[in-house]
């Protein structure tokens, strides 16, 4: 399959928008997080059976559910399938992502969750590039491993996630 300059622009500007959610999500920067999203986006995560949210819902969740306990978070993405039919994409892709957290009751422990599954997007060209307008979040494995670190580990784990780093990337492209 020979790909012209025209779709390999539309693959790398959708890549762009799965990055930013991944990047948005673990670096917890929520702005980046929201440009990935076209204005009426849902995201529905199969694995909690509440059905299709907006984005900020969904943010708001994972927020309420773990920003008081998680240390880090790291997605990786792969294996990417695109559907490129005019302004309107369908995507397929891979996705591993890793979370530390303290363990509430236990504050030498680190539990260090490993999540593999598929996002399925629908994505939409917009006047400021690609953004999603429909995401599935379909988990195909989980697992929970706890693990004592010493102090001064855990504390660089939570340091790392909470630095800025996309935030630095912006202002030094501005």
């Amino acid at each position: 399959m020979s790909l012209t300059p025209a779709a390999l622009a539309d693959r790398a500007g959708i890549t762009d928008a799965l990055n930013a959610y991944a990047q948005g999500v673990d670096q917890r920067d929520w702005d980046l997080y929201r440009s990935a999203f076209a204005t009426d986006a849902t995201v529905d995560a199969l694995i909690d059976g509440t059905g299709p949210r907006s984005p900020e819902r969904f943010r708001d969740e994972l927020v309420d559910a773990f920003d008081d306990i998680r240390l880090s978070g790291q997605h990786v993405l792969s294996n990417t399938i695109f559907r490129i039919d005019g302004d309107t994409a369908h995507t397929v892709t891979e996705f591993l992502a890793t979370t530390l957290e303290r363990v509430r009751d236990q504050p030498t422990l680190v539990a260090c969750l490993h999540a593999a599954g598929l996002y399925v997007d629908d994505l939409v060209r917009t006047p400021d590039g690609w953004r999603i307008t429909r995401r599935v979040l379909a988990l195909k494995s989980f697992e929970e491993r706890r693990q004592t670190y010493a102090g001064p580990l855990a504390e660089a784990f939570r340091t790392t996630s909470t630095t800025p780093w996309t935030h630095r990337l912006r202002s030094a492209t501005a």
